[in-house]
């Protein structure tokens, strides 16, 4: 394999993030206990390894070999496989106590370098050295130079492990961040009863980016999964989808973003099935491309139950039923329960399942039972934001159902990127009053639309 100077995060939100970083940068990877910060540093290295055949040094002051290897291959990296094949080092230096050989020892470490002929170095944690001085001044003048002479005169990139204490924003010593060019604080934070990882880049030195918070969750196979809308330069052509409902007729782009608030006396399957038989009817391409695939999302425990309902509904209407029964063959029903994930897993585990199926629609049931048992007001935005703008990219279609009433309009987060608002709420003369409250392709919020519940199957 051919000498690089190319250095990669390895994963692929931060590469997006970072730009092109060439080797000898030293990078702080600090935070909580239980947060990933040697899953992070290790799969930084890994992906390094693997690409780029850059030899990697492990320093550890924390974890025997056969454990870290252990902990690792549980996650999917075969790091044990990579030191076999004369590209992984690991130096165990957990009984190390004696300050007065912090200098011997730091030279020892270089002797190593040379030898291994390694290009990324990890220090397992930098706590441990920071420990065996008592003097901040003597000690930076000693780290400076030890880095200084591995990153920059060496080129070798530096990775630097620290812990700090919940309920702390403060890094050791306070010095490191003047040491290093990049800042990775990982924090685990409860939310709502359960554990939320969370990654702030709180420096970027040479990279012209806005310092962020990124929830992230650890996972096998991937590793490490950050939610962080990417960038997209794809130029998409929107086609009209129009939505027939009683004799009411809507129109909407593909790939636009829909917000429909539902009264809580109407029922949610009945409405969702309704829409989709609207645009069926309304737009007969979608009759024709059976191919499309559909994601609909609402908790596991109903699922049949909707998947039969939707079907008699679409019968009821008039499409024949070997037409529906090929249609819904590419209807996937993704059936979940929020109170099984944390916040972050569920986004996740959305995420995986739509870059996994890549639907045309996606339908959102139950927006308010999600915002209700996971959300918070800071977390919960930016994965929205996530989704949305991913689907946005992807061309997808999406309705999110929620239940309320109009006055909730407000309390919805992000309520200003969705194209398309509409609220649905019963008469008391058993008719389904329709209001859009935000049209994209037509603004007006005044105008009142009206259904004959009788005359629709789905509501029979």
């Amino acid at each position: 394999m051919k000498e690089t100077n190319r250095f990669i995060f390895g994963i692929e939100e931060l590469d997006e993030i970072f730009g092109n970083v060439d080797l000898g940068n030293v990078i702080l990877i600090a935070g909580n206990p239980g947060t990933g910060k040697t899953t992070f540093a290790s799969k930084i290295a890994y992906e390094n390894m693997i690409k780029f055949g850059l030899k990697t040094l492990y320093i550890s002051f924390i974890e025997k070999k056969d454990e870290y290897f252990k902990n690792l291959k549980n996650l999917g990296l075969d790091i044990e496989d990579l030191e076999k094949k004369g590209l992984f080092t690991f130096l165990e230096e957990i009984t190390f106590t004696n300050k007065e050989l912090l200098i011997d020892l730091l030279n020892h470490f270089l002797d190593i370098i040379d030898k291994t002929n390694s290009k990324i170095l990890i220090i397992d944690s930098i706590s441990s050295l920071l420990q065996l001085s008592q003097n901040a001044i003597d000690l930076r003048e000693i780290l400076h130079n030890l880095f200084y002479r591995i990153s920059k005169v060496k080129g070798i990139t530096t990775i630097l492990i620290e812990e700090v204490p919940y309920g702390s924003d403060k890094i050791g010593f306070g010095i490191e961040e003047f040491l290093v060019d990049t800042i990775i604080f990982l924090k685990a934070i409860d939310l709502k009863g359960k554990m939320v990882r969370i990654a702030e880049i709180k420096k970027a030195r040479g990279s012209n980016i806005t310092l962020t918070t990124i929830p992230f969750t650890i996972k096998y196979g991937k590793v490490i999964s950050l939610l962080y809308p990417k960038k997209s330069n794809k130029v998409i052509k929107h086609k009209t989808l129009n939505v027939k409902l009683g004799n009411n007729e809507f129109h909407i782009n593909t790939g636009s973003q829909n917000l429909i608030i539902s009264h809580f006396k109407i029922d949610s399957f009945s409405l969702a099935s309704l829409i989709i038989a609207g645009a069926l009817i309304g737009t007969p391409y979608l009759l024709q491309d059976i191919k499309r695939k559909v994601l609909i999302r609402l908790r596991n425990s109903v699922t049949n139950e909707f998947y039969n309902h939707l079907k008699n509904c679409l019968i009821n209407f008039g499409i024949q039923k070997n037409i529906v029964d090929d249609l819904t063959k590419n209807y996937i029903i993704d059936g979940i329960d929020p109170n099984q994930f944390n916040i972050v897993d569920y986004f996740d585990h959305v995420k995986e399942i739509e870059e996994k199926e890549k639907p045309a629609f996606v339908l959102n049931i139950g927006l308010d039972e999600l915002l209700e048992v996971l959300a918070d007001d800071k977390i919960y935005p930016t994965l929205e934001l996530d989704a949305l703008t991913r689907r946005i990219n992807n061309n997808i279609t999406t309705l999110y159902i929620i239940k309320g009433t109009l006055k909730d309009y407000q309390k919805i987060p992000l309520t200003e990127y969705y194209d398309n608002v509409w609220y649905f709420y019963p008469t008391k003369d058993n008719k389904l009053n329709i209001r859009p409250f935000r049209i994209k392709m037509k603004l007006f919020s005044n105008e009142i639309y009206t259904v004959d519940i009788k005359s629709i199957p789905c509501f029979s």
